[in-house]
């Protein structure tokens, strides 16, 4: 059965909505606090912030991006987040949209998924304590090793939206970390290109954007504060069109209603959108991210919290007994 866990739906400020998200895992039985990159508090500093404390509980960045700091700062990072915060951790990567990084680097990438994928692998190999050359354009070394360091595990992975990016990461990556792809398109479309030679393949990492039904929510307009800023970008609009999705940077609204439509933003009663959490998994998925971003833009933090509380218990009997 798939693991489920949920997104802090905040780009942090300070601990306290880190905390209480991570209070809304530890309470709710859920398996990882997920946030992404963050530009107020850094995501893995923000993060770290949980260590020593009750609410310290497994932690994932998907994604984090890979323009901001080499390889080897970047498992520096990933590692040191482990051991300040004494639990499992799971960093993704991601390249990013080309303005952002040409404004970070002066040009954008010329193979934005080879570069994805051998920074992750670069990264995977300094954490297995393994020296790394690298003759990837950007991204040079010669020999480069971290000094030995024991932590508690730290998972390596890359965002994944498209089947290219999908192929370049199978050999490369523990897991993969998707944002708004419909299920069948993760069953029919990635999964065969995650797998491996030998059978086995990358764990799949599945963020969902969820809200419960109720008085003053609309599903359409919720739809459109959660998901806008991605439906903006071209690659995630084109990965929808390869779905069957009919979304359009230009049409926000028609294509956040197809969402809704198509159960990608998923609305419901608690049980319901348990039901849905359920056979997301069933499709090959191996964790389910909760993502209550739409409900917290829109209606607040209490009702976004009061929300994960419903979809937990709702979910506990047959996923989290």
């Amino acid at each position: 059965m798939s693991e489920v866990s949920l997104l802090c739906p905040h780009q942090p400020s300070g601990s306290g909505v880190v905390r209480r998200y991570a209070r809304a895992v530890r309470e709710g039985g859920y398996a990882r606090l997920w946030t992404g990159q963050s530009f107020q508090i850094e995501s893995h500093m923000a993060l770290a912030g949980l260590g020593g404390t009750e609410d310290a509980v497994p932690v994932g960045i998907g994604t984090a991006l890979a323009p901001l700091r080499t390889p080897y700062d970047a498992a520096l990072q990933a590692r040191s987040l482990a051991a300040v915060l004494g639990r499992p951790v799971s960093v993704a990567y991601g390249a990013s949209d080309p303005d952002f990084v040409t404004a970070t680097r002066g040009a954008p990438l010329e193979r934005p998924a080879s570069y994805t994928a051998a920074y992750a692998g670069i990264v995977r190999d300094l954490l297995a304590g393994r020296s790394v050359t690298s003759t990837e354009p950007g991204l040079e070394a010669r020999e480069a090793r971290l000094p030995a360091f024991e932590t508690g595990p730290v998972e390596v992975g890359t965002g994944v939206l498209r089947p290219g990016m999908a192929s370049r990461s199978r050999d490369l990556v523990d897991f993969v970390v998707t944002w708004m792809t419909p299920r069948t398109y993760v069953r029919d479309v990635l999964l065969p290109r995650l797998t491996r030679a030998d059978g086995t393949r990358a764990r799949v990492v599945t963020n969902v954007h969820v809200a419960l039904a109720g008085p003053g929510r609309s599903p359409n307009l919720l739809a459109q504060a959660g998901c806008s800023n991605h439906l903006a970008r071209f690659h995630y609009s084109d990965m929808l069109r390869r779905a069957g999705i009919d979304a359009h940077p230009s049409d926000i609204a028609s294509g956040a209603r197809e969402l809704v439509r198509r159960n990608v933003f998923v609305v419901g009663d608690a049980q319901e959108v348990a039901e849905q959490i359920r056979d997301i998994g069933a499709h090959g998925i191996d964790e389910v991210v909760v993502n209550p971003t739409a409900v917290a833009t829109v209606h607040g933090d209490e009702a976004a919290l009061d929300d994960l509380q419903q979809i937990s218990e709702a979910l506990r009997p047959k996923v989290m007994s």
